[in-house]
């Protein structure tokens, strides 16, 4: 029979199970059984598909505050259809479904923050880029009904902008392993941001500038859509109008700006060059086919010094 994971129910208890079954550490069996994770198969991993074929509702007294932290530990599962298809998708249910009260949304943020954090191990790759699209969903509840204070929606920012700034794994998908998509993930919660009405002027700068390091990257080419993702909360911040004219002018000319090189012609030279053109083209053209869709709205968009540095651009 699948158990409940009741020992899990604090966050420090779950985060600290996840933390000991990622950095492969030993955990001192019980007399009667071998310990078991959602990161392999067996009776957690089996009580995460009677939750899916239940639609995520509780199966005994854990509530729904125990599917949760059982949902959150299968977040870095090798298998995808754990990781991704009951994982993610059962936290995005239960938090767009309202089954979750504010204090459990709150305790499943600081849980994923803590995933966040470069304490925590995650050797394959699978966990980080699923928590942060699962914290998108917790800044999504939050953009409709919020709930964070002012210092908690500072840490909930900079938890995500660290980890978008920190990413040096940039696999997307992979035909056996699944989705890891650590950029565009990381672009989906940022998104949540630029939606959230309360979120100030400064804060979109950051994102600005957080954005803006990984679309001039040029050590990797995004193949995955990364530079839509990217573009999606420039968008939405440059609608909200809270960032300044001569900001948006100063973005675009750094993004477009060919230094070190003397030009944009010698960048068909040097294979690091034409990758970070490569990016930066995917990411602005995609900017600039989002405002030529708004122009068909009851409200226009034109992002000042967007055009130009397309035009800097071979």
């Amino acid at each position: 029979m699948p158990i409940l994971l009741t020992s899990w129910t604090s966050k420090a208890g779950l985060l600290a199970a996840i933390t000991t079954a990622l950095s492969g550490c030993a955990v001192a069996p019980q007399s009667h059984a071998e310990p078991q994770t959602c990161l392999e198969p067996g009776s957690v991993q089996d009580q995460a598909k009677l939750y899916r074929e239940n639609s995520y509702e509780p199966l005994g007294d854990e509530g729904y505050a125990g599917v949760a932290n059982l949902l959150v530990s299968c977040l870095g599962a090798p298998d995808p259809d754990v990781r991704d298809g009951i994982g993610y998708e059962g936290l995005s249910a239960l938090l767009r479904g309202e089954k979750l009260i504010v204090p459990e949304v709150q305790n499943l943020r600081s849980t994923l923050i803590e995933t966040l954090s470069e304490d925590t191990p995650d050797p394959a790759g699978y966990l980080k880029p699923f928590a942060v699209l699962a914290l998108s969903e917790v800044i999504r509840v939050h953009r409709i009904e919020p709930y964070m204070s002012e210092p908690e929606k500072a840490k909930t920012l900079s938890a995500v902008l660290d980890y978008l700034d920190g990413i040096t794994d940039f696999r997307g998908f992979d035909d056996v392993e699944g989705w890891r998509h650590g950029v565009a993930h990381a672009a989906d919660a940022l998104l949540q941001v630029s939606l959230a009405p309360d979120f100030t002027a400064e804060d979109h700068a950051r994102i600005l500038d957080t954005i803006g390091r990984k679309v001039v990257l040029s050590d990797h080419a995004y193949v995955f859509g990364e530079g839509e993702r990217l573009a999606r909360p420039l968008f939405y911040i440059a609608r909200a109008g809270k960032v300044s004219d001569e900001t948006w002018r100063s973005f675009f000319e750094t993004l477009s700006d060919p230094a070190p090189l003397d030009t944009w012609g010698e960048a068909f030279k040097s294979r690091k060059a034409l990758t970070r053109l490569h990016n930066t083209k995917q990411a602005l053209k995609t900017l600039y086919l989002f405002t030529i869709a708004a122009q068909n709205r009851e409200n226009p968009l034109e992002i000042p010094g967007l055009e130009a540095a397309l035009q800097q651009l071979p």
